[in-house]
């Protein structure tokens, strides 16, 4: 159809002149045809990261997934930085614009020397600005650091942040952030090809590469042959009101889990010595090693973890068996992470909550060999008996031990005393 309507001249004298731009015009659309169809067999991957310049898992992930794997396969990738997140812009009666960021004005500031540099800077150069200034230890003040490492000027970026070129470019941020379908509700939030797959916002965070080779289409870099998913998983069955338990998550867990994320799995599983009743009616009821207590602590554990990222469920399980009365921890912890409670409590004094109670306690009773001490702690799915003392004293060398492939630095101090 195209092709037809360019040609359609009748009773009209073709002038020389005419066959020129006839020939010419055909000659663009069949570069432009071409250059089309080889973009398709070697088109990049967009990926948009929306984040914010003081947001830790913002600066985690760039750092440590997104500029490493950019630098091995850049030839397939089309980075797209969008800094705003989490914030809300006011306009004033003059004309301007007020930002309120959740990191304070330092990160509205950061937010806005970001923006200035994806406007001015070239695309390599915006990575590697981004990357420098997000593994420093202040993001929002590096710009000049950074830019003299890269021997560019920073003039120009400064005074568009400082000026309202910077609200601006922040209010288009804010625009393209607000109109994300579905609604941001995580921070940093990642689309491919401006699509958001929900299955893929937390892999992409612990391990980037399997979902970029997942979503890559045409030729594919040979680093998508060699990738497999190597975290450890590492199952822990515990009890919420359980001494052993709580001093293994607070101690032991957490800290590590904290310390390198990226290389585990980590499936929580709270039910341990207890027992399941099975109603006429197909309800439930339980009976838990200390009490009633533990049992409704263990469905808001059970709750939160089906609810949360698996990121934040760590972090709300942690909080929780840290507090002197973990099973009613819960409010507290949420408004401490900045999340909404009332869907678990509603969960966990409801059937949903029974019925993930009573699939912990299938799993549980399922273990081979059978569980004898709380928290009893597999590692892909299997059980060590060698291991269950010294991963409750001393959880890293085990960890490490059992780590497949490359393994974090912090392998690297304990691995050969705990091998010997």
């Amino acid at each position: 159809m195209i092709l037809g309507s360019l040609f359609v001249f009748a009773n009209v004298p073709i002038t020389t002149l005419s066959k020129m731009r006839i020939l010419a015009t055909f000659a663009v659309f069949a570069i432009s045809i071409a250059l089309s169809s080889s973009a398709a067999v070697q088109a990049k991957l967009k990926i948009s990261v929306y984040y914010e310049t003081l947001c830790p898992d913002s600066i985690r992930f760039i750092k440590t997934q997104l500029a490493p794997l950019n630098a091995e396969i850049s030839d397939y990738l089309q980075l797209d930085f969008v800094p705003y997140g989490i914030a809300s812009t006011r306009a004033l009666p003059n004309g301007t614009f007020e930002f309120t960021c959740q990191h304070g004005e330092a990160e509205c500031y950061g937010n806005k020397v970001h923006s200035c540099a994806i406007s001015q800077l070239t695309p390599e150069v915006t990575n590697a600005f981004i990357n420098c200034t997000m593994s420093q230890s202040n993001p929002s003040e590096a710009g000049q650091y950074c830019s003299d490492l890269l021997n560019i000027s920073y003039a120009p970026i400064k005074k568009c942040a400082e000026s309202d070129s910077g609200s601006l470019l922040l209010v288009e941020n804010g625009i393209r952030t607000s109109t994300l379908d579905p609604s941001l509700y995580w921070v940093p939030w990642i689309t491919y090809n401006d699509v958001f797959y929900p299955e893929d916002l937390d892999p992409s965070q612990e391990n980037l590469l399997p979902v970029v080779c997942k979503h890559l289409t045409g030729d594919k870099p040979p680093q998508c042959n060699e990738q497999e998913d190597d975290r450890l998983k590492i199952s822990v069955y515990y009890e919420t009101l359980c001494p052993d338990s709580i001093r293994f998550i607070k101690n032991q867990m957490y800290p590590v889990y904290s310390e390198i994320s990226n290389y585990i799995k980590l499936d929580l599983v709270p039910y341990g010595i207890a027992t399941t009743n099975t109603l006429p009616n197909g309800t439930y009821t339980f009976v838990c090693q200390h009490g009633e207590a533990e049992c409704y602590g263990n469905r808001v554990h059970a709750c939160a973890i089906s609810q949360l990222q698996p990121e934040i469920s760590a972090a709300f399980v942690n909080c929780s068996m840290s507090q002197s009365n973990p099973s009613q921890a819960g409010q507290y912890c949420s408004d401490l992470l900045k999340i909404n409670y009332s869907p678990i409590q509603t969960c966990a004094e409801s059937q949903d909550g029974n019925a993930l109670l009573a699939q912990n306690g299938v799993r549980t009773h399922d273990l081979n060999p059978r569980l004898y001490w709380v928290p009893w702690i597999t590692y892909d799915d299997e059980f060590f008996p060698d291991d269950l003392d010294p991963s409750q004293t001393n959880l890293l060398p085990v960890v490490c031990k059992h780590l497949r492939g490359r393994k974090p630095s912090e392998c690297n101090e304990v691995q050969s005393n705990f091998l010997q």
